[in-house]
């Protein structure tokens, strides 16, 4: 009888030692999620205004050389400078992802999703209470060895996120 007592306590132990640390990674989980959501988004604007000025430059390049009264207007070293702003912008824009990093507003709003719902999965766990101990125990384990794998990568990948 003794012996089931330290049994069961030790079982009760186990349990809340992993439903505190289920609660704690959950909640880690929707704080990355979220910082990598609120990144997509500055990402997706940043995009679009890239694009913005590709288009402008490259629109104004064109007309600078074809439209008539244009070229007459800026000259043959006007034209070059035009031509020399259009290529540097093209050159800046196959560089510059090189240097700041090329995630994508898709990519990092996926991931977000992705490590977000972890989280739901370790409380909708929690808090089922019809599922028997033992496969809580289980299906705690293994979400907890999931989502903590995840959010080794995505600090791995972008070290901000716990900034």
């Amino acid at each position: 009888m003794e012996q089931k007592s330290v049994t069961d306590s030790a079982h009760v132990a186990f349990s809340s030692r992993l439903s505190s640390r289920a609660e704690q990674i959950s909640s880690e989980s929707l704080q990355v999620a979220s910082k990598l959501a609120a990144r997509s988004v500055v990402a997706k604007r940043n995009r679009v205004i890239v694009r913005g000025i590709n288009i402008f430059v490259g629109g104004f390049a064109v007309a600078a050389a074809y439209i008539h009264p244009l070229p007459q207007m800026l000259g043959t070293s006007g034209v070059q400078l035009v031509g020399l702003a259009a290529a540097v912008v093209l050159i800046l824009d196959g560089i510059l992802p090189i240097f700041i990093g090329d995630d994508t507003p898709e990519r990092l709003s996926e991931y977000a999703f992705y490590i977000r719902g972890f989280s739901g999965m370790l409380l909708d766990t929690l808090a089922d209470d019809d599922l028997p101990t033992e496969v809580r125990r289980a299906r705690l384990v293994e979400l907890l060895a999931m989502a903590n794998k995840n959010l080794e990568d995505a600090r791995a990948k972008w070290p901000w996120v716990d900034a």
